[in-house]
């Protein structure tokens, strides 16, 4: 679970516009374009979708997938798959939690936080259509070749 940890902090932004929603999501669009990954794509920062693609093979339940795992980040602050595992290690996985609305959130990958270097959570980037660590590991990848790209 600490892998996971050190990646959202690994992640940070000091700035982000839309221009870098754009970009982001046409690195991972590309990426997963190059692997034919049936994907649902969101960037949601600010309070609203930034930027949103399905590739082929897509499904209309997988844009319900991204809410709800876009959902879970912007509430806990973590990525959808930390959250399972969380959530797992201490007996209780999110499915049988009363208390959180199952129709609008869940703990499979896929959403990752996207967070300023201050901590504060602004929005999440988030996959479906992929094995859960797939599409975390799509996201995360996009996010640390962006970040390197822009520093360079």
């Amino acid at each position: 679970m600490q892998r996971f940890l050190e990646q959202e902090k690994l992640c940070r932004f000091k700035s982000f516009d839309y221009e870098d929603a754009w970009n982001i999501g046409v690195m991972i669009r590309t990426k997963a374009a190059s692997l034919h990954a049936p994907i649902a794509l969101e960037i949601f920062a600010y309070g609203k979708p930034v930027f949103l693609c399905l590739l082929p093979g897509a499904q209309q339940d997988n844009l319900v997938w991204v809410k709800r795992k876009r959902n879970t980040v912007l509430r806990t602050g973590h990525s959808s798959l930390y959250m399972g595992l969380f959530y797992k290690e201490h007996g209780i996985p999110m499915d049988q939690q009363t208390h959180i609305e199952q129709g609008k959130y869940c703990d499979h990958g896929g959403g990752f936080p996207l967070t300023f270097e201050n901590g504060n959570v602004f929005g999440a980037v988030t996959i479906s259509g992929l094995p859960a660590i797939d599409d975390h590991d799509m996201v995360f990848q996009g996010l640390v070749q962006y970040q390197h790209l822009k520093t360079a």
